[in-house]
């Protein structure tokens, strides 16, 4: 890929995610937080503590009448940590889009594992770290958004469908069914929690999306055409969330358990993934 998508804030680490391997996901996981971890730590509290932030720092009215002391309630940190969570989930999306979908298995492990981070506390309080309601990490804060906003992409609108943005769609979309794929999965279960797992298969909803505008959208005015690449975020929905963890076509059951129907459609799943794989390693 000659260039990356202008509008995106491309932190010095973006280089690293695009030759990410297996291997270096911890290092990647270290490297994409700090921003976050340092501005959590710089923060120094809202500019007019709440009386709910103060009685914790003393105690509480509770504790002073020898009771029990409330939970402390979750910390906002939406102006110090808003900014850095923008330019974490952006440079992994971008990195997504300059990757072929056959590569991007480290990437995916990289946004498990960075859901799957112990909940760091707030300094002053002791309480959860929230942003946009969000706990930070296992809620994934600003990353649904993120992906919305990448949603706006519109390949009938020529600013929007330049040669690169052409080539990253697809991808892109690659990338989300994996996520959804691996959240779906039962194994997963023990890796990252409840909420963690609801918030990375909510973006299913996107393939949904992408299915109707391949699929369904046809064409009406005279002379048009479908957009090849509609049809490709639609065919990369269909390949890699319904693969099992095997690499195969999940979606049509267990080998076991398929019909000569079922077999032709994974078989020919299978040969599709391959297709693509050639096409994208030729760009």
């Amino acid at each position: 890929m000659a260039d990356v998508e202008p509008t995106r804030h491309l932190p010095d680490y973006y280089l690293f995610l695009l030759t990410l391997d297996a291997a270096a996901v911890p290092a990647a996981v270290m490297l994409a937080t700090a921003p976050v971890t340092a501005a959590m730590r710089s923060w120094a509290g809202p500019a007019t503590p709440s009386p709910r932030l103060e009685e914790v720092r003393d105690g509480g009215e509770n504790a002073k009448a020898g009771g029990c002391c409330p939970s402390p309630p979750a910390v906002e940190m939406v102006d110090a940590l808003e900014g850095p969570l923008w330019t974490l989930w952006g440079a992994i999306h971008t990195a997504a889009m300059d990757t072929p979908a056959a590569r991007q298995g480290a990437l995916v492990d990289l946004l498990f594992c960075i859901a799957a981070l112990p909940p760091p506390s707030c300094a002053i309080s002791g309480a959860a770290i929230t942003v946009w309601d969000a706990p930070l990490w296992s809620g994934l804060p600003i990353w649904v958004a993120d992906v919305r906003e990448t949603f706006n992409f519109d390949p009938s609108d020529p600013e929007d469908a330049t040669p690169w943005a052409v080539v990253a769609w697809p991808r892109f979309n690659a990338f989300l069914a994996r996520v959804v794929q691996r959240a779906a999965a039962s194994a997963d279960g023990a890796v990252v929690d409840g909420q963690g797992q609801e918030v990375l298969s909510s973006v299913a909803l996107q393939g949904l999306w992408a299915l109707r505008e391949g699929l369904e959208d046809v064409p009406t005015a005279a002379g048009e055409v479908a957009m090849p690449v509609t049809l490709h975020a639609a065919a990369v929905w269909m390949v890699y969330a319904a693969q099992d963890g095997a690499g195969g076509a999940g979606a049509v059951g267990a080998p076991e358990g398929r019909t000569k129907e079922g077999e032709d459609l994974a078989r020919d799943l299978d040969a599709a993934v391959a297709a693509m794989e050639e096409a994208e390693g030729r760009v």
